[in-house]
């Protein structure tokens, strides 16, 4: 699958997995490049040179939500229901794990519960997907916490931007997943009043096409203008 940019804020989605998404020793990030050493320290263990990419999403599989680093409350439980049916509109079942709608300070909860919810969507075999419900800071905290041989036993779509690259681009270095960067339930799922159709497009070509996303096209509109 190839990069594909996407969405009114002009986030990224693409498959993070390819030699392109390295250089040297460094691997892209959203933020700069993550060196391979740092990751190695925070995860020890033997970096997969055998890529998986996971199956692609259908009509009526179910895609968990979780949230790796932060949430942010209820001011914000209004968000998570408009990304649910938005989702729920398209065909697809959701399944919310059981903290992550928690609000703690900078982090949705313990950095022992938000891994072991990671793992249990993983291990879900009704789970196709799993979805972010947004970024944050502090998904760094899951890294020493993960189970890599899990994770790559039960390949399937993981798709986050902005912290969640942490765990993006962890997870592909030491399981060889390949791994989305991409909307959020609670950016593009959940905009009002409708995800933006271009975003929409790409990120369901990307996670759901058995073809690869081809030729991407610039958005032909963007807005920085805050939308609730």
């Amino acid at each position: 699958m190839q990069p594909a940019a996407i969405d009114s804020r002009s986030q990224v989605i693409g498959a993070t997995g390819s030699d392109s998404g390295s250089r040297g020793q460094s691997i892209q990030g959203i933020r700069g490049y993550l060196p391979v050493a740092l990751i190695r320290e925070a995860c020890p263990g033997i970096l997969w040179r055998t890529r998986v990419k996971p199956v692609r999403l259908r009509g009526g599989d179910t895609i968990g939500v979780v949230s790796p680093s932060w949430y942010g409350g209820d001011a914000f439980a209004h968000r998570i229901t408009r990304g649910v049916n938005h989702l729920e509109s398209l065909g697809y079942r959701v399944k919310i794990a059981p903290h992550a709608l928690n609000s703690a300070g900078y982090v949705s909860d313990t950095p022992q519960h938000r891994a072991n919810e990671l793992h249990a969507m993983f291990a879900d075999p009704q789970v196709r997907a799993i979805i972010a419900t947004i970024g944050g800071d502090h998904s760094c905290h899951l890294l020493p916490l993960l189970d890599w041989d899990l994770i790559r036993a039960n390949p399937k779509i993981l798709l986050g931007f902005s912290d969640i690259t942490v765990l993006n681009v962890a997870i592909w270095t030491m399981t060889g997943l390949t791994t989305f960067n991409g909307p959020t339930l609670m950016t593009d799922w959940a905009e009002y009043p409708h995800m933006p159709e271009y975003s929409e497009t790409y990120a369901l070509r990307a996670i759901t096409s058995p073809e690869p996303v081809g030729v991407i096209e610039p958005s032909p509109w963007w807005t920085d203008e805050f939308l609730n």
